[in-house]
């Protein structure tokens, strides 16, 4: 459940506690397990297990085109991100969670709530002439060193004609990307293409597995896959606490992107068996830099 590459180490933490009373509308956020959600940043995949008696409810609930999760994979340069209403109306109010990709020796970034991280190679990092420090584990073989910079594009500062924003904007122009995937939430897009947006969500949706445990038990499992928010993720445990009775137990993990070269595969996760109690149990595991 927790691959790890060649050159890069994992670490397992492990949570014991209590739930306490949850809000679907007001879900907390200052808490465990909730603030190792909201620490994922990247999911790829979520897997869902719950007893097939929970199936009924949940399904209605889950397959709503609302409670889908979105993404949309573009063809930019990054300095094309930084300009225009889409930086003002997504990029500089958090709104929009951003990976790019590419070769794997490419110059990479990150967008996630604002911040914008620059994964750059010796070269790139010495042409922009921005303030950085070192990234990765030491000594891999075939990797080559890489800088990372950031910035906090929610600041006043980072707006144009500001210094800083503008030496930012010049350097964009050294950082290749080939692709970037977007996950944007939901709600901003209700004016949107409602039909293309149910028929791309279709696609995290599989036909359902249902399997027999070794006493006769038979369980669902619910799969999504694509670029996936960790407030989405809450959600999807909001709604299985409100959906399921509680003595029923559920199993929810989310899988980092693994084999990505900026370090960012987390994985998570959360056991509940029977809540009569609000017991859980939190795997997270975290790669070292």
């Amino acid at each position: 459940m927790f691959p790890q590459t060649a050159y890069r180490s994992s670490t397992c933490f492990v949570t014991y506690g209590t739930l306490g009373y949850v809000d679907p509308k007001q879900p907390p956020h200052r808490s465990k397990p909730w603030t190792d959600i909201a620490s994922q940043e990247f999911i790829y995949k979520v897997d869902l297990v719950v007893p097939q008696l929970c199936y009924d409810a949940l399904h209605e609930r889950l397959t709503e085109s609302s409670r889908q999760p979105h993404h949309w994979q573009v063809t930019a340069s990054l300095g094309q991100l930084l300009q225009g209403n889409f930086f003002t109306e997504y990029v500089k109010t958090g709104h929009a969670l951003m990976l790019s990709d590419g070769r794997a020796n490419a110059d990479r970034f990150t967008l996630h709530k604002g911040f914008l991280k620059l994964y750059l190679d010796r070269e790139s990092f010495e042409r922009a002439g921005l303030e950085g420090k070192p990234y990765g584990t030491k000594g891999n073989r075939g990797d080559k060193p890489r800088w990372i910079v950031s910035f906090d594009l929610t600041s006043p500062a980072m707006t144009p004609g500001k210094r800083g924003f503008d030496r930012l904007r010049r350097a964009s122009t050294l950082v290749e990307v080939l692709d970037v995937a977007m996950d944007i939430t939901p709600s901003i897009l209700s004016d949107g293409d409602r039909p293309g947006l149910e028929e791309a969500a279709a696609d995290f949706m599989p036909p359902r597995h249902i399997e027999t445990n070794r006493d006769g038990m038979q369980v669902c499992m619910f799969s999504w896959q694509g670029l996936i928010s960790p407030r989405w993720f809450r959600g999807l445990v909001t709604d299985v606490l409100a959906a399921c009775p509680p003595t029923q137990w559920f199993a929810a993990s989310a899988t980092g992107f693994a084999e990505d070269p900026v370090g960012i595969g987390n994985d998570l996760t959360l056991i509940c068996p029977s809540r009569a109690k609000g017991e859980y149990l939190l795997l997270a595991t975290q790669k070292s830099s």
